[in-house]
């Protein structure tokens, strides 16, 4: 089944059963790591050998449209080990993925005749993983 980006959330919680939407975002960034290789090639090979290394856990930036009172909400959270869940559908019915980690926030350059916009740079300590029971939001 397809499905357009349109209600699309995130939303936090500092004790992983409250959870509250602090901004609306534009975009969110590419989920899922892929595995750093490892070469075992030899000089009796033909071709590069590897095997799977760790996954590559980066950090996630999202944008959102600048307004003082989400900047303030989430320089509150600035050094908080906090929980992130990306929901998608309306209530949260075509997936929640949640991870943990810290937030930041930052302005996005702009020019003549453009939107205000933020940076949120999510560094995460777990991976976003499916959640399996619905996340409600208060």
């Amino acid at each position: 089944m397809n499905s357009s980006s349109k209600h699309t959330y995130l939303y936090v919680s500092e004790d992983k059963t409250t959870w509250k939407k602090l901004f609306d975002i534009k975009d969110y960034p590419d989920q899922g790591n892929d595995p750093e290789q490892l070469e075992t090639t030899t000089l009796s090979d033909t071709a590069h050998t590897y095997i799977e290394g760790l996954e590559a856990n980066e950090s996630k930036e999202f944008t959102l449209n600048y307004d003082l009172e989400s900047y303030k909400s989430i320089t509150e959270l600035k050094g908080k080990e906090i929980s992130v869940c990306l929901s998608f559908g309306e209530n949260g019915e075509l997936g929640q993925f949640v991870c943990t980690g810290y937030l930041t926030v930052g302005f996005i350059g702009k020019g003549v005749n453009e939107v205000r916009e933020m940076k949120v740079t999510l560094t995460p300590t777990s991976q976003f993983e499916l959640h399996e029971e619905i996340i409600t939001v208060s």
